[in-house]
């Protein structure tokens, strides 16, 4: 009997290198931050809480002091420009 050599077949060559970040790894943490944006979101968009007349008499007392110090600056801006053409 003859010895018959039979080639041993080649290692495949390696797979190349992965990638270091996940393609789905991070999605959990994404959805995590996306929820959290639309929960923000929806807090700032919510109706104030509490008694209704409550809540528009402090409206009220806020932009009456808003419109008091506009009315005061505006004053002050008038007396400025009048000093100043004299």
């Amino acid at each position: 009997m003859q010895n018959i050599e039979i080639p041993l077949p080649l290692p495949s060559p390696s797979p190349p290198p992965r990638c270091v970040v996940m393609a789905r790894g991070n999605q959990r943490e994404l959805a995590r931050q996306k929820n959290l944006k639309k929960q923000q979101e929806n807090n700032k968009n919510q109706k104030k809480s509490g008694d209704p007349k409550k809540r528009m008499e402090s409206d009220a007392e806020i932009l009456r002091k808003k419109q008091a110090a506009a009315n005061e600056r505006k004053e002050q801006e008038r007396l400025a420009q009048l000093k100043n053409n004299k």
